[in-house]
């Protein structure tokens, strides 16, 4: 299966390589790609919006050693 950046590249090179402008197989590439696209952003959003900084305040409660990324320990 073509990934978001295949089918965008598809749509766009296609629709420039012709003079005839896109085709219907260019449009639905395109579509297709936007679906994708929105379906990405939803799981982005979780992953940075929820899951990461639960991960993260997991880690600061443990007393995990600092990693790059997370907020400095306050110095005891």
């Amino acid at each position: 299966m073509p990934g978001l950046q295949s089918r965008l590249a598809n749509s766009m090179m296609g629709a420039m390589g012709s003079t005839n402008g896109p085709t219907g197989t260019h449009r639905r590439q395109y579509e297709i790609a936007g679906e994708e696209f929105d379906a990405a952003m939803v799981e982005l959003n979780q992953l940075l919006g929820t899951d990461i900084p639960a991960m993260l305040k997991k880690l600061d409660d443990v007393g995990a050693p600092w990693t790059p990324g997370r907020a400095i320990p306050k110095w005891k």
